[in-house]
């Protein structure tokens, strides 16, 4: 098995994704990263690449970073907004080539997971995620995994969703702040 070179503190990206972040704890070969939005995830070295030029990855996520702060202003102009979240895995990854069904489902989790924490963050009352109908996997762990938040959950409108969605309502007055 061959050795990473990472370090805590390293900016790294996750490969086949979008995600950047910095590394916050190392276990052997699953790495923490916190990404540019201060959510934590976790992968495998061979999952992350490191930044080569570090100004221009600071700059990135100073300028992602200031990205997030106006669309936090205009999600708390209308604390009342709804997300719609399609956790349909080719939505959400530039690919899942390489993934097992397991590894898709974990990383479709660890999405609605981080969704549901910016949700709160943001003070987003509702959010429809759009799971499919498929063999009925996805929607059974999602509602086990939403069921740590205090929330209602029930399917979404038939009429725009068919059977494949479910709506949650965050109970915000029940979260710690």
């Amino acid at each position: 098995m061959k050795e990473h070179s990472f370090k805590r503190g390293d900016l790294v990206s996750v490969i086949d994704d979008t995600t950047r972040g910095k590394i916050i704890a190392i276990h052997g070969n699953r790495i923490t990263i916190e990404d540019e939005f201060g959510f934590t995830d976790y992968y495998n070295a061979n999952q992350l690449i490191a930044y080569k030029q570090l100004e221009d990855t600071l700059l990135d996520l100073v300028v992602v970073k200031e990205k997030a702060k106006k669309a936090t202003k205009q999600t708390k102009k209308n604390s009342k907004k709804e997300l719609e979240i399609d956790l349909h895995i080719h939505q959400i990854t530039k690919s899942n080539r390489n993934m097992s069904n397991f590894e898709m489902l974990q990383y479709q989790l660890n999405y609605a997971k981080q969704k549901m924490q910016f949700a709160i963050k943001n003070r987003i009352q509702k959010i429809i995620f759009i799971h499919g109908k498929g063999k009925g996997v996805l929607r059974k762990e999602l509602l086990q995994m939403l069921q740590q938040f205090p929330v209602e959950i029930k399917d979404a409108s038939y009429q725009k969703y068919g059977f494949g969605a479910v709506e949650v309502k965050i109970y915000l007055s029940k979260i710690k702040k």
